[in-house]
């Protein structure tokens, strides 16, 4: 499996506690039970997480997950090694390790950057006043929950609750997602209880960029957790903000070219 990502330390891993709030789930902005993602300790997070990044479409995205969760790209021409050029989304794939090859596993985590701006490509008729990112932005929303509940998703985030809401330590300006929450079914006659589908989208620049995580109903409680840490973890900047972060930090620290493998940390 081709990596495709390197390790990096910045801003995002600079405080060892990053536990929430206890009332900040008041508005729905982490599953439903989770109180917060706890502390854990420097040592902790460089032996047990791995500090991710990855630049696409002018954009720089950096999260976290377990360390050892294997990463699959899609919208990668596996020839040259390059971005397809035909595709509108670039996603980056990773699944819960399962104890025998070939069990489901009960958490699938994706990150997708989509190719077009706010403002690119907007429709000939598109009245002035729509446009503006925010109009776009809640545009895109809109057309991903129809998406969703055409596919049979029922949704359970009140449509008054659809807001930003800041996630992220203190030690740094908050990310702000717009959680969405999903009650997807089971596939017909497979006796399964179904699954929790939960998106966060954000903007960097004027591109759109989403977390998903797909969780197994029956361990929504042992996972929340994890959730609420790598969306605490999650943020994005432009290809020229980030390049003026490395500006700030020593040579010997800089990680590696985005898409090339960097120094352990």
């Amino acid at each position: 499996m081709r990596r495709l990502l390197f390790v990096i330390i910045l801003a995002l891993a600079a405080t060892p506690a990053l536990a929430q709030d206890k009332d900040s789930n008041k508005q729905g902005e982490l599953p439903p039970g989770v109180v917060g993602s706890g502390a854990i300790t420097l040592q902790q997070l460089t032996e047990d997480l791995q500090f991710l990044i990855t630049e696409k479409y002018g954009i720089v995205v950096a999260f976290v997950l377990p360390r050892g969760w294997e990463l699959v790209e899609q919208g990668i021409d596996p020839k040259t090694g390059k971005l397809r050029e035909d595709l509108n989304v670039y996603s980056v794939i990773s699944r819960a390790p399962v104890a025998k090859k070939g069990d489901p596993t009960d958490l699938i985590f994706e990150l997708h950057i989509f190719k077009r701006g706010l403002l690119e490509d907007l429709p000939k008729n598109t009245k002035p006043e729509d446009k503006t990112e925010a109009v776009q932005f809640r545009n895109f929303l809109d057309e991903q929950l129809g998406i969703n509940l055409k596919a049979g998703l029922k949704c359970l985030t009140k449509a008054a609750d659809i807001n930003a809401k800041p996630y992220g330590p203190p030690t740094r300006p908050k990310t702000y997602f717009v959680p969405i929450f999903y009650e997807v079914p089971p596939p017909p006659d497979s006796g399964g209880k179904g699954s929790m589908l939960y998106t966060f989208t954000s903007v960097a620049g004027n591109k759109i960029w989403m977390l998903k995580f797909l969780v197994s109903k029956d361990q929504v409680d042992n996972y929340g957790a994890l959730i609420a840490f790598v969306l605490d973890n999650a943020l994005a900047m432009t290809k020229q903000q980030y390049e003026e972060q490395l500006k700030n930090m020593p040579k010997d620290k800089q990680p590696a070219s985005p898409g090339k493998e960097g120094a352990k940390p």
